[in-house]
């Protein structure tokens, strides 16, 4: 692209860069042992009045030209600096907290990958992935991915690249619009191309999550195997279980037990549950489901409800203590209490003068429950009332100890602690 310097009222402009009209130049760097000249150009020029003042607020971007005039570095940067011999542009991207990407070219305007100083001649530029193997770079307009050493990785013939490398991912985007991912698999140290429209979403308990065409999330082994077919909105994957989301509602997958349907050539994780929910959450081999705002509990190994859906969402339950017809729960305010497994409400733990130790919440058996605090143990029927029983002796590793003769003892003067192996005179100390 050919150019020219005007100069009007003192003023200096740049012409031929946006058809006829002419660019006013902000500022500009000569460089030496170069014939290139890095310019900042004014884009955009927008006054207003605020506070009595007048204010001008402008858009500059930079590039270089050469001494015969053409554009070697378009004018598409935010920044321009020389750094150790070398030009650093730097780009705005929104989508990272840095701010900017940065870009790296040669005294003469050659793209350069800065980890190897490897010179990239007839590429428009490279981004700078901070010492990573690969990186994005574009091409007569197109981009694609270049290794280290200057080979290239992926053909640029994309509209435009993305590299997420916590990942490690390589998403492509056509000119269509369509965007595909490209996964690297940690088992095989190596790089799979998905199908064209296929996206990864994430690698959990040695599956894949992908997502196809359709915005439907299905589930891949390492072997790329469908497990999980293109049927859900979305799969959240555990150990043994799978929670499938589609409509809103939820349901529940067998890691376990498989099964065959027609149009995939290998077996398919086996549903536990229909997909009815409105949310479920996995505690080992139970599962809370919630339906209509109520709780319920169903064993994961069978497929048995052991609870339908029927106490409030605003008691959050606790599987582990499902027994003898009866269920626990833990409000937000860490209140607990009981209800049947129909529903009712059997009785919230009120106690003025003492608290129940988190710890020691439990599962009722033969119609009661044994339940501590730090002061006493309970023992509490199914319609709320309950007998206690002061807590006077424990053990300190295999040493017994009473706690109520060492308060006595604390406070008698000339007495001595009976703590194992103390032998402390309070006396002494001031009692």
């Amino acid at each position: 692209m050919k150019c020219k310097i005007e100069t009007s009222n003192g003023i200096m402009f740049l012409k031929g860069i946006d058809r006829d009209k002419r660019l006013e130049i902000a500022d500009y760097i000569e460089l030496y042992d170069s014939s290139l000249l890095m310019v900042s150009l004014i884009l955009d020029k927008k006054e207003y009045f605020d506070w009595g003042k007048n204010h001008v607020i402008y858009t500059k971007l930079w590039g270089c030209i050469d001494s015969m005039m053409n554009v070697v570095v378009p004018f598409i940067y935010q920044h321009m600096q020389i750094e150790f011999n070398y030009i650093r542009a730097e780009k705005d991207n929104s989508h990272y907290l840095e701010g900017y990407d940065s870009y790296y070219f040669n005294m003469h305007g050659v793209p350069v990958i800065y980890s190897t100083k490897k010179e990239m001649p007839g590429w428009d530029w490279v981004k700078d992935s901070d010492y990573k193997r690969i990186s994005i770079a574009q091409k007569d307009g197109k981009q694609g991915v270049v290794r280290n050493d200057g080979s290239v990785f992926v053909e640029p013939i994309y509209k435009k690249v993305e590299i997420n490398f916590s990942n490690p991912e390589i998403i492509v985007t056509s000119d269509d619009n369509i965007r595909t991912s490209i996964v690297y698999r940690k088992d095989e140290k190596a790089w799979r191309f998905l199908p064209i429209g296929h996206r990864y979403i994430y690698f959990s308990y040695d599956l894949y999550v992908l997502v196809n065409q359709n915005d439907l999330e299905y589930a891949v082994d390492k072997q790329f195997n469908i497990v999980v077919p293109p049927y859900f909105d979305s799969i959240k994957v555990d150990s043994h279980y799978i929670v499938v989301k589609r409509n809103g509602q939820c349901g529940i997958l067998s890691r376990n037990k498989t099964i065959f349907v027609n149009g995939i050539r290998n077996p398919i994780y086996a549903p536990i549950t229909k997909i009815e929910f409105d949310d479920i959450k996995i505690l080992g081999n139970r599962a809370i489901v919630v339906k209509n705002a109520l709780q319920g509990i169903i064993n994961l190994e069978n497929g048995d409800i052991l609870c339908l859906p029927c106490i409030p969402i605003e008691y959050p339950i606790l599987p582990y203590t499902l027994n003898d017809n009866a269920i626990a729960f833990k409000t937000t305010k860490h209140q607990y209490g009981y209800f049947d497994l129909e529903g009712h409400l059997l009785f919230e733990i009120k106690i003025e003068d003492d608290k129940i130790n988190e710890t020691s919440i439990r599962a009722f058996k033969n119609g009661k429950v044994y339940l501590f605090s730090n002061k006493y143990q309970y023992v509490f029927n199914k319609d709320g009332s309950y007998e206690r029983t002061r807590i006077v002796q424990r053990y300190w590793g295999e040493t017994y100890h009473n706690y109520d003769a060492e308060r006595w003892d604390a406070l008698t003067d000339g007495m001595e602690g009976d703590y194992p192996g103390s032998g402390v005179d309070y006396d002494l100390l001031g009692f």
